[in-house]
């Protein structure tokens, strides 16, 4: 990785060989061809000097479906290209677990987290949390006991499938957002029907 730390420089100017340093990555990483459609710089920090590279690219052999690309300036590199290839399993799996929780869903958004790790397998991609899921549930039962625990169980086989997600539930006119990511431990059951009571 050392051809990325010379490209690289913080001196906070947009790099002229981002381009190069992003295809010959994709290239090594994923043995195939790459399009870059864009790149821009960044400031992420509070301070001048830190600064990413961020952009497009598609692939010349697989899809023309764009992925996200990151260059860091300690010349870390993160991509989102395996959507492009499990991306419609992973959306498969999520509504077939959405479907059978027995409630209904809208406004269901899957976004795909960049990651700096190569993943071969669709359960070696899921395990590592690269999926993030944001829905709203509302149940179409009127037993209210029955929609809690069926949202309850819904969110459990979220969490055991590897799955992070933000979903609003609405049963019985009470809404609230459940969170499951790094920072969110799973909510208890009976801290989940609290909620609710």
């Amino acid at each position: 990785m050392s051809w990325i730390l010379m490209l690289l420089c913080s001196c906070g100017r947009n790099l002229p060989d981002s381009e190069q340093v992003i295809k010959r990555y994709l290239k090594e990483k994923y043995n195939q061809e790459f399009q870059i459609v864009h790149t821009e710089r960044k400031n992420i920090g509070q301070n001048f000097g830190e600064f990413i590279n961020t952009g497009e690219a598609v692939s010349l052999n697989e899809s023309d479906d764009a992925f996200s690309f990151t260059i860091y300036e300690d010349g870390r590199i993160t991509d989102n290209y395996p959507k492009v290839i499990l991306g419609n399993q992973i959306k498969q799996d999520i509504y077939s677990i959405l479907d059978h929780g027995k409630l209904e869903y809208t406004n269901v958004d899957i976004r795909f987290i960049e990651s700096d790790q190569e993943y071969v397998t669709f359960e070696d991609y899921k395990s590592n949390h690269n999926v993030l899921i944001f829905s709203d549930l509302k149940g179409l039962e009127t037993n209210v006991d029955k929609n809690i625990e069926n949202a309850y169980d819904l969110l459990c086989a979220l969490r055991d499938q590897g799955y992070y997600f933000c979903l609003t539930i609405d049963i019985d006119k009470a809404s609230k957002t459940i969170i499951y990511d790094q920072d969110n431990e799973m909510i208890s059951k009976d801290s989940f029907i609290q909620k609710f009571s």
